[in-house]
């Protein structure tokens, strides 16, 4: 029963992992498309900026 109960938070942490990632991503493509560079530059290292700029680019993801 514990194995199966680790398999399903793996695979919990591993979806979560990959819509993060998937909304970095977006975000990023947001960035870019606006020429909003310096902006990108600082998501990158910013994570309090990076969701800032998710609430105001991406409202509908948050």
């Amino acid at each position: 029963m514990c194995e199966i109960m680790e398999r399903i938070a793996n695979e919990e942490r591993n979806e979560g992992r990959i819509e993060g990632e998937t909304r970095v991503n977006t975000l990023n493509s947001i960035l870019i498309n606006l020429n909003r560079f310096d902006d990108l530059k600082r998501a990158a290292t910013d994570k309090e900026f990076q969701m800032q700029l998710m609430i105001e680019l991406l409202p509908d993801e948050m």
